[in-house]
């Protein structure tokens, strides 16, 4: 098997290619290497990797990629993710997360792919009501920039699979932290502001 992961220089992506790469599963990587995506990341595993900088909203780029390496499972990672973001400027959202994932799914439709993974978010779903849970069936409802352009990408791979028989499997993630996540984060955040002795940043009612 060789799985191709989108953005795999990010903070979970990188992970997803350090334990692949663990488990000897041949894998090649797709990163931008935007300001959130870091190469240092994948330092330990960088030999047994083949790695393309690349924009995945760029059709020719990536249907070469696709040609040259055939990678049998696709593991979409790559996304703009940061909510704040997306609010002061939604444009990079809608290329990246929108754009970017109807290309690669075109192009796997027309490539042997045994398995798509479409990773979305639990931002689909919108605010919390009073019982503090969401569901798979859940309707979406996002609030955000961000949250409707992954929604969009998760409709996009789901009727894909509906509409041409791609083998999609959609994940949708909650929240995660851990090493090399990005400092904008909230975890992050948190711990800088409190090591700087700086007020930290409650959202809501804390």
């Amino acid at each position: 098997m060789k799985i191709l992961v989108t953005g795999g220089a990010g903070f979970i992506g990188s992970e997803f290619v350090r334990q692949a790469v663990k488990n000897g599963v041949e894998t090649v990587v797709i990163d931008k290497l935007t300001y959130a995506g870091d190469f240092e990341r994948l330092k330990e595993v960088k030999d047994k990797i083949n790695f393309y900088k690349a924009d995945i909203t760029n059709k020719e780029f990536v249907e070469y990629i696709f040609k040259k390496e055939k990678p049998n499972v696709i593991v979409h990672w790559a996304a703009e993710s940061h909510v704040d973001r997306s609010i002061l400027d939604a444009t990079s959202f809608i290329n990246t997360n929108e754009r970017g994932t109807q290309v690669l799914l075109d192009v796997a439709k027309n490539s042997d792919i045994k398995k798509f993974i479409n990773i979305a978010t639990d931002e689909v779903y919108g605010d919390l009501d009073e019982t503090g849970q969401f569901y798979e069936d859940t309707p979406l409802n996002p609030s955000s920039p961000y949250s409707a352009r992954k929604a969009s990408a998760d409709m996009l791979g789901r009727a894909y699979q509906r509409t041409f028989g791609l083998p999609v499997i959609t994940v949708r993630p909650s929240n995660n932290y851990g090493w090399w996540q990005y400092q904008e984060k909230l975890i992050p955040v948190v711990i800088l502001k409190a090591l700087n002795d700086e007020p930290v940043p409650v959202y809501g009612r804390g």
